[in-house]
């Protein structure tokens, strides 16, 4: 899958002399096609982790471990022409940076994975997919601070 997207998140955190821990949520949307010539493609999807990491000056390096929701989208001409929710856990590592005390900009690599089986009819017949989803995604993040 390749594409790219736009999105928000959520987040709170605590900290602890140099610890930070916290936990976020996002939502992103685009269009993410499987391949060029495959219609299907991934509309939207959500993620929910908990992030841990070590504060440096004014950096934060943290890793990240969570769940994801992804769905995908066919069109009405390939063999499944219904929306699919994708579940899956996800887990990436990146950095903050804090411009100033109300603004923070940052860097993240996310890696997340789904095997699922795919269960439907059309025209009469009975479909089984064993199908494994891996998205792998770089996300600048700009955040403000309340």
């Amino acid at each position: 899958y390749s594409g790219s997207t736009v999105g928000a998140f959520v987040g709170i955190n605590w900290q602890n002399k140099n610890r930070v821990n916290g936990y976020e949520l996002s939502f992103s949307s685009g269009n993410i096609k499987s391949s060029p010539d495959w219609p299907d493609h991934i509309k939207t999807f959500m993620d929910i982790k908990y992030r841990s990491g070590y504060v440096y000056n004014s950096i934060l390096f943290y890793q990240s471990l969570g769940f994801f929701k992804a769905i995908e989208s066919h069109p009405a001409s390939s063999w499944n022409d219904r929306p699919m929710d994708r579940y899956g856990l996800s887990a990436g590592i990146g950095f903050d940076y804090a411009i100033n005390n109300n603004w923070v900009t940052g860097l993240e690599y996310m890696f997340r994975y789904s095997n699922y089986k795919d269960r439907y009819t059309k025209n009469g017949l009975s479909h089984n997919h064993d199908n494994i989803l891996t998205l792998r995604s770089i996300n600048l993040k700009i955040s403000k601070k309340f």
